[in-house]
């Protein structure tokens, strides 16, 4: 039997994201992210990141959806997570879906216009 044969069907997370981290994957410039090893994750899982302020508790209405494509955690370390990685946490390499992606920047666009006119009036 391969591992194939062996995985669990994919799952969805849903998975809160604070602003400063949300904003660099809505720009692209962050493709990963830090979780709690809590849940069981896996390649090949699907997540969704909803951009929440743990301030207020709110979610802004903004999300992401994206498949699991690497983990770098205890179980499968990098040459470094040994002694860079703290027990109990993985890092999981994120492949954002193109669809989702443009949405969120077209939202963010139009609440960047709502929020410029409303400062102007």
């Amino acid at each position: 039997m391969t591992d194939q044969a062996t995985r669990r069907a994919a799952v969805t997370h849903e998975l809160k994201s604070r602003p400063h981290l949300f904003g660099p994957m809505v720009a692209g410039h962050k493709t990963h992210d830090m979780r709690r090893a809590d849940r069981d994750f896996e390649v090949g899982d699907r997540v969704v990141l909803r951009e929440h302020d743990h301030v207020t508790d709110t979610y802004s209405g903004r999300r992401l959806t994206g498949k699991i494509s690497y983990i770098t955690s205890e179980t499968n370390p990098c040459a470094l997570s040994t002694e860079a990685m703290a027990e109990g946490f993985a890092l999981l390499s994120i492949k954002l879906d193109r669809a989702s992606l443009l949405r969120c920047r077209l939202a963010g666009i139009r609440i960047g216009r709502g929020r410029t006119a409303s400062a102007g009036t």
